[in-house]
C-alpha cells in the first residue's frame, strides 16, 4: 500500500556550495537518521527549574509523548525502517534502513557529491517529506548528509557527548 507523504516545513535546502552531484547513493547502503519529535513547550528563561533535572524528570516534564513515539515507530516500520532507539527525554528517535527505504519514507533526494573542501560525500538537496499520518509529530530529520568525520578528537568528543546525553536511563527501542 502506497502511503501519502507531505512536505516537512523548513527542510528545503540547496546543494552545498561548491559541490557537484556525481552520482546516486547505493540503494542498498545503510543509513541512520535522527528524528526530532514534537514535545511540550519549554519554559522561558524566568521559569527554568532551579536545579538540574534527572533524565526521568526531564522526560516527564518536557519529553515527547509515548503515544507519538509509538505511532512514529509503527508507521516507519511499515516502510521497512528499523527503530534503533526512542528517547522521549530528548524528543528523538534514531531510525535506520536502506537508502531505498529512506527515499520512500522521507524523499531526501540523496546523492553522492564531490567538493574541493570535502572530497566525496553523501548529501541531499530539496525538501524532505514525512508520511501524512506523522505530520506535525516529526519536526526534523537529521543525518542524511554524511560528511567525512575522521578527526579522532572529534570522534572521542562525540562518543562522550552521546554517553552524556543518554546518561542514566535512555529508553531502549521497542522490539
Amino acid at each position: 500500500m502506497k502511503q501519502k507523504l507531505v512536505s516537512l516545513p523548513g527542510s528545503r535546502r540547496a546543494a552545498k556550495s561548491g559541490a557537484k552531484r556525481i552520482g546516486d547513493v547505493d540503494s542498498r547502503s545503510r543509513i541512520e537518521v535522527t528524528l526530532d519529535l514534537r514535545g511540550p513547550a519549554l519554559p522561558d528563561a524566568s521559569n527554568l527549574p532551579r536545579s538540574a533535572l534527572t533524565y526521568n524528570e526531564l522526560t516527564k516534564g518536557f519529553g515527547a509523548s509515548e503515544a507519538d513515539a509509538q505511532k512514529v515507530a509503527k508507521v516507519l516500520k511499515s516502510f521497512g525502517l528499523k527503530i534503533e532507539e526512542i528517547s522521549l527525554g530528548t524528543c528523538s528517535i534514531r531510525v535506520s534502513g536502506t537508502a531505498t527505504a529512506m527515499e520512500k519514507a522521507f524523499k531526501p533526494n540523496l546523492g553522492i557529491y564531490m567538493s574541493r573542501q570535502q572530497g566525496e560525500f553523501r548529501g541531499r538537496e530539496g525538501g524532505l517529506a514525512v508520511p501524512q499520518q506523522l505530520k506535525g509529530i516529526i519536526r526534523g530529520v537529521n543525518g542524511f548528509d554524511h560528511d567525512d568525520i575522521t578527526n579522532p578528537v572529534l570522534i572521542n568528543f562525540l562518543k562522550e557527548y552521546i554517553q552524556f546525553c543518554h546518561g542514566d536511563s535512555p529508553n531502549p527501542a521497542p522490539q
